[in-house]
């Protein structure tokens, strides 16, 4: 996606769509138990970027994704 400049009346301008995104850890084991498999961490991630997410495997227990804000 590219950003736009955005001008408002008062004469401040901001970057449209907002590309920001923060890092959140999640339990492996908690996504699976929401979603009915038993996948190892790395099938979660894999799984995360098809849906555009970019993560990373913490531990075998955790994965970190870059989640848009």
């Amino acid at each position: 996606a590219e950003q736009v400049e955005v001008i408002d009346s008062d004469g401040k301008s901001k970057m449209y769509p907002d590309l920001s995104s923060f890092d959140l850890d999640v339990s492996v084991p908690y996504i699976n138990s929401g979603c009915g498999l038993d996948l190892p961490a790395q099938a979660v991630c894999e799984l995360l970027v098809k849906t555009g997410l970019v993560s990373k495997v913490k531990n075998e227990k955790v994965i970190t994704v870059s989640v848009p804000v």
